[in-house]
């Protein structure tokens, strides 16, 4: 490997300081001594960078399941609003049906019934019938008019009286219609608030996690790299991580992201990276 070979140039020029050394060759001594330090300083700067390397591909991973992540927790939020929106809209609509269905159940009623016409009217009716079985025709009719008079007055009466309920009923009808309006329309009102509580709520949940696992590669980054710049001869495979290791519970990102407080229901990056939606009561409201 990179750090065997490098353990080999520096024993070798360790070798070479020593003889040079022991034959009073100083300068030859620190221009080995220099070689020591530059081959240090190279293996240093290609071990950041690939560290760096490594690093950006975490974050990319990161970011990517955050991205797929919030694209789904949106479209679910959004079909649980439009959900919502039409089941109100249809409660809004069976209402009005309800009100056209009495309305029309009124007009029905008034229209069948009958004028019932008083006695008086009923007993002139009888005096005119004897009168022209008498042939009395001039009496008769007489009393015809008055009684024909009589009805007319009486069959507007009624119409006016038929009139005035339905008006009455019609407006009582819409008073309770507008006030049951009222009263869904809070509940539709409080019933999309709580949706799109809830939903904020959750997106500030996956923002903290997508956050804190930022912060967490941030970490482990930064102590591989002051571990491995620290002591050059540290066995490189001790320091490798995979990247489905940031994904497993008990790795430094997991215990961080406990420790941050923004932990959630998940165990691996991807489409279970985000925390377990809220549920809503927003659709029982309209009940």
């Amino acid at each position: 490997s990179n750090l065997e070979t490098l353990d080999q140039k520096v024993a070798e020029l360790a070798g070479k300081i020593k003889q040079a050394t022991g034959a009073g060759d100083y300068t030859a001594a620190k221009q080995y001594q220099t070689q020591i330090n530059q081959i240090k300083e190279t293996y240093k700067i290609d071990v950041v960078a690939e560290l760096t390397a490594e690093h950006e591909q975490f974050v990319r991973a990161i970011d990517d399941a955050y991205a797929e992540e919030e694209l789904n927790f949106n479209t679910q939020w959004e079909h649980r609003l439009d959900e919502f929106n039409q089941a109100a809209t249809e409660k809004m609509n069976e209402m009005k049906e309800e009100l056209q269905q009495k309305l029309m159940k009124l007009e029905e009623m008034c229209k069948q019934k009958p004028v019932r016409f008083s006695s008086q009217v009923l007993n002139l009716r009888d005096q005119e019938s004897r009168l022209a079985k008498n042939q009395r025709f001039d009496e008769a009719k007489a009393v015809q008019k008055q009684a024909d008079e009589m009805e007319q007055d009486e069959i507007q009466q009624h119409r006016l009286s038929q009139q005035q309920y339905k008006d009455q009923q019609k407006l009582e009808l819409y008073r309770f219609y507008e006030k049951q309006s009222k009263a869904l329309m809070t509940k539709i009102e409080a019933g999309r608030a709580d949706i799109i509580s809830k939903w904020s709520s959750d997106m500030d949940k996956l923002d903290k996690h997508h956050e804190a696992m930022l912060k967490a590669e941030d970490i482990r980054y930064n102590k591989q790299k002051q571990s491995k710049v620290s002591n050059l001869t540290m066995n490189t495979s001790k320091t490798q991580v995979d990247l489905s290791k940031v994904r497993e519970v008990g790795s430094p990102v997991q215990q961080y992201i406990k420790q941050s407080g923004a932990e959630v229901n998940t165990q691996f990056l991807g489409s279970s990276m985000g925390p377990i939606i809220s549920k809503t009561q927003g659709l029982s409201k309209l009940k």
